[in-house]
């Protein structure tokens, strides 16, 4: 339930970096990162403009979330580095804008209308 807006980042997601600590790889305890309800506008990085992942076994979970005039040279929107799909379903986002690997459902594209 956050607004990220014109956030810039040099290299590694705009608003949101997600990543593993070593130190974590090898526990039982998985957690899943569950990022819901959110509105990323005109973010910016070289790399994930809005999100950059890069996951082992702690699979971000994204949805119900506005992606919208986010700017990166790779994954405007979403950028994954990890070889494991992110999960990203029921968000407003040009699913083009992201870099894969990532599966999801009842994604779609239209004009926020923000005011």
């Amino acid at each position: 339930n956050n607004l990220f807006k014109e956030n810039e980042s040099e290299v590694r997601g705009g608003a949101i970096r997600l990543f593993e600590s070593s130190s974590r790889i090898d526990r039982d305890d998985i957690y899943y990162p569950v990022i819901a309800n959110n509105n990323f506008i005109s973010n910016m990085s070289s790399s994930g403009g809005a999100i950059y992942s890069s996951h082992n076994q702690e699979i971000p979970i994204i949805f119900n979330s506005i992606f919208w005039d986010n700017l990166a040279n790779t994954g405007k929107d979403l950028y994954n580095s990890s070889v494991t799909d992110i999960l990203v379903y029921n968000n407003d986002i040009d699913t083009t804008l992201i870099d894969t690997p990532w599966v999801g459902d009842n994604n779609i594209y239209c004009n926020p209308a923000f005011d």
